[in-house]
């Protein structure tokens, strides 16, 4: 098609087209801002009425919560907590005397050498029992065997022989000090 138009109505044509599109996009854009408004404020109010409903179940739940019934376990529950705290820490803390003579009986002794006293106390700040143990041996040469089978033993710490435990060859009359380390199982 051949335009006959003279240039200046060609120009005038094209700055109506022009200025026809950016109306129509200017349209656009306000109308995308408008609905994008209306999204946000909507959103704004779903928002609002959520906080409002968790406002008042909240109020409904401590309204609930403080009856004079849910208080007494509450307390219930808060004493028993401490007292199987308590438990736990004693058990925890606590020393078997079944596992301290398991120990010692756990060393093997010589034929001519046996026990007439234990006496076991528990070290409050640390985890050994000292022990003290007095008997009686055929022979130096038992005591010796005994000593070197009671340092061998992992569990059992500073061994501790008087030397008038050695002075006499035969009929010995012995006392024994070490320390016994706390399993912790």
């Amino acid at each position: 098609m051949i335009n006959l138009l003279p240039p200046e109505e060609k120009e005038a044509l094209r700055v109506e087209r022009n200025k026809n599109l950016i109306i129509v996009l200017s349209y656009i854009v306000i109308i995308s801002l408008i609905c994008m408004a209306l999204v946000l404020f909507s959103l704004r109010l779903y928002i609002l009425e959520d906080v409002n409903y968790q406002k008042d179940a909240l109020v409904n739940a401590e309204k609930e919560y403080k009856t004079s019934e849910f208080l007494a376990l509450k307390e219930n529950i808060i004493k028993y907590n401490k007292d199987l705290s308590s438990v736990n820490s004693f058990y925890q803390n606590s020393v078997y005397l079944s596992d301290m003579f398991k120990t010692i009986l756990s060393v093997q002794k010589p034929s001519g050498l046996y026990f007439t006293n234990i006496d076991m106390k528990r070290s409050k700040e640390s985890k050994k029992v000292s022990v003290i143990i007095s008997g009686k041996s055929d022979n130096r040469d038992n005591l010796l065997v005994f000593k070197k089978n009671i340092e061998s033993n992992e569990k059992i710490k500073n061994v501790n022989f008087p030397l008038n435990s050695w002075i006499k060859p035969i009929d010995i009359t012995f006392n024994l000090t070490f320390e016994i380390l706390k399993d912790e199982n």
